[in-house]
């Protein structure tokens, strides 16, 4: 992967969205994405999966992928069709639902 710019979340927060009443359970606000947000997802094996992000938080993105991802798989994620870098992630869970999946991950720091 190469090093992150951490310029993905920020993006993401400037689409149209509501924040997310749930904060009791949450350690951050969530934004849930009223605009359509494709990503593209590098697995560490190369394989390259467009995705569509549906919520967004300071520290991580959920979205919506038709294969499974594992937990605590690194991922490198950019916007689709980009030419920026892909930035670390880390998967923190994945739920299955109708048609897919839905994916959360969170940002790898910067060491």
């Amino acid at each position: 992967m190469v090093e992150p710019s951490h310029n993905v979340i920020p993006r993401l927060q400037q689409l149209p969205g509501s924040q997310d009443p749930y904060l009791s359970k949450r350690k951050e606000y969530r934004t849930n994405l009223r605009a359509k947000a494709q990503l593209d997802v590098l697995r560490a094996d190369g394989q390259s999966i467009l995705v569509s992000a549906f919520d967004v938080s300071q520290s991580g993105i959920g979205f919506l992928a038709r294969r499974e991802f594992g937990v605590d798989e690194r991922v490198g994620i950019r916007f689709a069709f980009d030419a920026d870098d892909y930035e670390d992630f880390v998967v923190r869970r994945g739920t299955p639902t109708v048609g897919g999946f839905r994916i959360g991950v969170s940002a790898i720091e910067e060491s």
